[in-house]
């Protein structure tokens, strides 16, 4: 059985051999890719139940403004993880799209608040 003692004595490039080994065991069987795709959505999930909130909450029409940008950056970014994880480039054609429709979105949203402000635009 190997301790630290044992770890720490040995020659430099024991050392190293022996890193790269537990470095690769934890990488195959602790840290998985299929894991870092799930913790990065579920934070992106968060972020846009976070927005939600805020959407809710918002006091002005700016909050809510920067509110719908958030949902279409997540949601974007969440299909590019998706992308990622399933090998599928036909969903980076789908973020192109969403990415236009959302540049759209919020052009439409400041023209409709600068009539309500009653600026011309």
């Amino acid at each position: 059985m190997l301790t630290l003692k044992h770890f720490l004595s040995g020659s430099v490039y024991d050392n190293i051999a022996l890193r790269l080994v537990v470095a690769s065991f934890l990488v195959k069987n602790v840290f998985s890719m299929d894991a870092f795709f799930i913790i990065v959505i579920i934070f992106l999930l968060l972020n846009i139940g976070l927005g939600l909130i805020r959407l809710w909450r918002g006091p002005s029409i700016a909050d809510r403004l920067l509110t719908t940008q958030l949902f279409g950056t997540a949601g974007m970014a969440i299909l590019m993880v998706m992308a990622g994880y399933l090998n599928d480039l036909t969903l980076l054609n789908v973020v192109i799209t969403f990415n236009v429709l959302s540049i759209i979105l919020v052009i439409c949203l400041v023209q409709v608040w600068k009539k309500k402000k009653g600026e011309a635009p």
